[in-house]
């Protein structure tokens, strides 16, 4: 309920000021990068102290009130679910109180797929690009990020025509960059990971747990996929594998800087269907104590560079295509399960 105040309040008040809140207000300014967790052990949510509109968090103190305990680097994780109030102090101020409510993780570690649909002739994709950098860096090893690549006059540099035209018709956007977020929701990735359809894919509970082996040799790769339910689910979901490569350099139109001109996590070839369609999990129902097990056999092609190589999972829900749950891992490497 607090949780839903919270949004409405934004909502309300977007006119007179962003709840994101400015760090060009005066005074002492404690700033969260979002007010929900998982208390896992292992989510996080980082703390930033701005004095008159500068960073002063390495020379402040951040205390949890109730505790009175005092945040290292303006980290704080907890295994215990609940409301927490912060409160920073520097130079004999101290600022207004920042709540964060900490919700009760269950089942497998829900990460989040975002996908990119950009072009190397697009003037704004790299901003795109960057805001996807910092959300990984918000949230560590909670993002499968994946770049689908289509054309802006000339420039056809990754594109396989036949996804990006698929993924068009079905997402209905035509100017890029656009950014989906779990396969579902348009991400306003200006506003970061402090954007609803973020927010709410980032406390959602893992439905479906994935594990991953890969093996490379020569040029016959092996991708075995494992997947469990974290409870019995009713309804039917499809596995999508993907091959990505990592490094890929051509030049980006709007870069920033010279690292705007290598390109990652782009999509080379999917060994499914782009929907799953084909590789039916559970067609109807999927007990918790099943595991779907499947292996994939792929021809690498000369022109791809194995080392950049690198494989992504996903699980969508059949009726909405809605991203359950995603892993990624390079090749020749393997992930297990994450439960909370």
């Amino acid at each position: 309920m607090k949780q839903i105040f919270f949004y409405v309040l934004c909502f309300l008040t977007v006119g007179m000021f962003a709840c994101s809140d400015d760090d060009s207000e005066g005074g002492l300014q404690l700033k969260v990068n979002r007010n929900t967790m998982l208390a896992t052990g292992t989510d996080e949510v980082r703390f930033t102290v701005f004095q008159d509109g500068n960073d002063v968090t390495a020379q402040a103190v951040i205390k949890e009130i109730a505790s009175g305990e005092t945040l290292v680097n303006g980290v704080f994780t907890t295994t215990i679910a609940g409301t927490y109030s912060f409160v920073a102090e520097y130079a004999g101020a101290k600022s207004e109180a920042v709540v964060v409510e900490a919700e009760k993780g269950e089942g497998f570690k829900k990460n989040v797929l975002v996908m990119k649909f950009t072009a190397i002739g697009c003037q704004n994709c790299p901003r795109a690009e960057h805001a996807i950098l910092d959300a990984e860096k918000e949230v560590p090893g909670r993002i499968c990020p994946v770049s689908v690549y289509g054309t802006l006059g000339s420039m056809k540099d990754f594109m396989i025509e036949e996804y990006i035209n698929s993924f068009q018709k079905y997402f209905q956007f035509n100017e890029y960059p656009h950014v989906m977020i779990d396969h579902s929701s348009k991400w306003n990735f200006m506003t970061g990971i402090k954007d609803m359809a973020f927010e709410k894919a980032l406390r959602a509970n893992g439905e479906v747990g994935i594990a991953l082996e890969t093996e490379l040799q020569g040029d016959a790769l092996k991708v075995k996929v494992k997947v469990k339910g974290s409870k019995s689910i009713d309804y039917s979901t499809n596995l999508v594998v993907a091959v990505l490569e990592n490094n890929l350099y051509a030049k980006q139109t709007g870069a920033e800087t010279e690292a705007d001109n290598y390109h990652n996590h782009v999509v080379r070839r999917y060994l499914t269907d782009l929907y799953g369609n084909e590789y039916k999990i559970a067609s109807g129902t999927l007990n918790a104590t099943d595991e779907y097990v499947k292996t994939f056999d792929y021809k690498v092609p000369a022109e791809f560079k194995k080392e950049n190589l690198e494989i992504l999972v996903y699980v969508l829900k059949t009726s909405d295509r809605s991203c359950l749950n995603c892993r990624n891992v390079l090749v020749g490497k393997k992930v297990d399960y994450e439960t909370l």
